[in-house]
């Protein structure tokens, strides 16, 4: 993959004659934009997948991480208004857990700033905004007991995680991301008009069902629920299903 127009804000496939809808994929937290490397290759011609590269993150690791979600979407929200602007496309945003906040929140800063709103806003992974469960601040704990709360959440290799030179390198970035999820504030605003996508996996203790639901009071369009097998990371445990339901969304049949 190759960066994209604006900087380093963006990783993409090569060119390709078929590409009619640019994808913008936000990952979950202390993942890049490898975390959607194999995407391209799975999905149709005519989808562009253009993965979001963070401050701190892959390519970016020489960056100091973000550690505040709303600045970040405002900066975020104007490097895609640039790249919209100077490469007009249908397009649709995706996110995961702390990447379906990003996605929501800049997808309410390309409305303010009056840009052409996505086709579709796809979020996974994540309760609606207004209805997440009280924060339990673990970007304050120390680094082992950090690193044991990672260990529950199945999405990073065991191995990695006792690999302490390594951890030592990442942990300031992870710690950046969930004081990001940790202290992020929804204030209600103008509804969506876009239609939504919201994917969970049933196993996921992260989630519920009322706070998938409530995805829907953020959008004047219409919700749709697609349930997955997998807990928190079933993006990458079921990945052909969640692509399926990506492309469902995206393609008209």
């Amino acid at each position: 993959m190759s960066a994209g127009l604006d900087g380093n804000w963006l990783v993409r496939g090569r060119p390709h004659a078929a590409r009619a809808l640019r994808l913008y994929c936000f990952a979950h937290a202390g993942a890049s934009a490898a975390a959607f490397r194999t995407w391209q290759a799975k999905l149709e011609p005519s989808i562009e997948v253009c993965a979001i590269e963070l401050p701190g993150h892959g390519r970016r690791m020489g960056e100091a991480p973000p550690d505040q979600l709303l600045p970040l979407a405002a900066e975020l929200t104007r490097a895609l208004a640039r790249e919209l602007r100077a490469m007009p496309q249908p397009y649709a945003l995706f996110g995961h857990s702390m990447g379906a906040l990003l996605a929501f929140e800049v997808a309410r800063g390309l409305a303010r700033l009056e840009m052409p709103p996505p086709l579709r806003l796809l979020v996974s992974g994540a309760n609606a905004p207004q209805r997440r469960p009280p924060p339990r601040m673990l970007h304050r704990l120390p680094d082992e007991a950090l690193l044991e709360e990672l260990r529950s959440y199945d999405g990073t290799p065991r191995a990695l995680l006792d690999e302490h030179e390594l951890m030592a390198l990442l942990l300031p970035t992870l710690r950046a991301d969930f004081c990001m999820v940790e202290t992020y504030h929804y204030h209600p605003g103008p509804r969506l008009t876009m239609p939504l996508t919201v994917l969970a996996g049933h196993a996921d203790a992260r989630v519920s069902a009322d706070g998938v639901a409530a995805w829907a009071l953020e959008t004047a369009g219409m919700s749709h629920s697609a349930w997955h097998d997998g807990g928190h990371f079933f993006i990458d445990t079921h990945a052909e299903a969640v692509l399926a339901t990506i492309r469902a969304s995206l393609v008209p049949a």
